[in-house]
């Protein structure tokens, strides 16, 4: 299937119609079951948000909250704190309403960073296969914070050219969940982009110091609590989890891992080598993207991640099908390969959004999983190779939208053509 500049109109729209009909399905029925099984107070629903309200609670009450369990730094737990003014079946639904509308912004910044309009067609086939993703469905049911952590990633990526001191702040509340969110601040302090870095820090300590005087705290009594949780936490595997010493490979996974790890520190250190690699990273948007995109999947290879951590993932779909042969600010590759990634993106999508476990059965179905995100991940530090050294990217421009649409370079089916005189 070729890319989206390919695609006719008809069959963009019966792809998004089918990907929201099963987003539909899927999170209707994900509803009704929580709403017959108790009311929402099944132990599925908003399963994990628990140990958010219960530190939100602790909080409210001028406690500490980290004498329970609260999987993530300082700025979250004060975002998801009034939750706990809410009873819970109510908290649970505020949280879901939440994490939808999180879904949509998070389609509408790797829209913008990958040049796609929100309201093409294009635009509403991604969001309709964003929806449609299980990991997706897994947060809203769950009451996970991954929609939340990739929504300030992705803006904090959008942002960190035009307005570095608001990209600093939506990254401080994404480190939060750092093993999402690293690598965008590894780059940013690889590029050189100080005002951003600065900002993610402020963004920590001041919320740091806002719980510790709330709870009436020691800060450092606070960092070693939440130390302590991360690293159980780091430590454990679920039966969905996903990154490869989770598998139950035995000395296979190690193994894995460490040629995974291998390959791509190769192509990184291959490319970073070549003149001007550093320049390309500090002007490119697209390159420092690439970058960020590629150590991302590789977290989810190598250290704990569920799932539902996959939506920070999907960024590579807009990006491999908007941004290639897309003039000088996209991937440079000949028809052949340029048609071989759209059909990898393509498998890709279908395999996060379809429950492939139904036919071969979960053990296999997260080894496939596992192998996917190794192959995306040296697909995407090969993609590196691709992007024109020199390029001096602008940064993303709102008002350029339109302009965009009617580039030559990338112009959209559903754009009409203009009327003869």
């Amino acid at each position: 299937m070729a890319a989206f500049r390919a695609m006719p109109r008809w069959l963009i729209t019966l792809l998004a119609l089918a990907a929201f009909a099963m987003a539909a399905i899927a999170l209707g029925n994900i509803v009704l079951k929580a709403y017959a099984d108790g009311a929402f107070s099944n132990p599925r629903w908003g399963h994990d948000l628990t140990q958010w309200w219960q530190g939100g609670s602790l909080l409210i009450q001028r406690r500490d909250p980290y004498t329970t369990i609260v999987p993530s730094a300082a700025p979250v737990l004060l975002l998801l704190a009034p939750l706990a003014y809410a009873p819970w079946g109510a908290a649970t639904l505020i949280w879901a309403a939440t994490n939808l509308l999180l879904a949509v912004a998070c389609v509408w910044c790797m829209g913008a960073l990958a040049h796609i309009p929100p309201r093409s067609g294009q635009g509403l086939l991604l969001l309709g296969l964003f929806l449609a993703l299980i990991a997706t469905r897994q947060v809203i049911e769950l009451g996970q914070i991954s929609l939340l952590i990739a929504a300030c990633t992705l803006g904090a990526l959008l942002l960190e050219r035009d307005r570095p001191w608001l990209a600093g702040v939506l990254l401080g509340i994404a480190i939060s969940k750092y093993t999402m969110s690293l690598p965008v601040l590894l780059v940013a302090l690889l590029a050189g982009r100080w005002k951003v870095v600065a900002g993610c820090v402020a963004t920590q300590v001041l919320a740091l110091l806002a719980v510790a005087l709330i709870a009436w705290t020691s800060p450092l009594v606070i960092i070693g609590e939440y130390l302590g949780y991360s690293t159980m936490i780091m430590g454990q595997t679920q039966g969905y989890a996903i990154h490869l010493l989770s598998l139950g490979w035995g000395p296979l996974g190690p193994l894995a891992l460490a040629l995974a790890t291998l390959a791509l520190a190769a192509l990184l250190g291959r490319w970073l080598l070549r003149p001007h690699a550093m320049a390309a990273i500090r002007a490119s948007g697209l390159a420092s993207l690439t970058l960020a995109g590629a150590l991302t999947i590789w977290s989810m290879c190598a250290v704990y991640h569920g799932r539902q951590d996959m939506v920070l993932s999907f960024l590579f779909v807009p990006i491999a099908l908007g941004r290639t042969n897309h003039g000088a600010d996209g991937y440079r590759l000949p028809p052949r390969a340029a048609n071989a990634l759209a059909a990898f993106t393509w498998a890709t999508a279908l395999y996060w959004c379809m429950p492939g476990y139904v036919v071969l059965g979960m053990p296999a179905y997260r080894s496939l999983y596992a192998l996917l995100n190794v192959a995306i991940c040296l697909v995407w530090a090969t993609l590196l190779f691709t992007i024109p050294i020199n390029t001096q990217e602008a940064p993303f421009n709102h008002q350029d939208t339109k302009a965009r649409r009617g580039n030559t370079l990338f112009k959209h089916q559903d754009t009409k053509a203009p009327r003869k005189k």
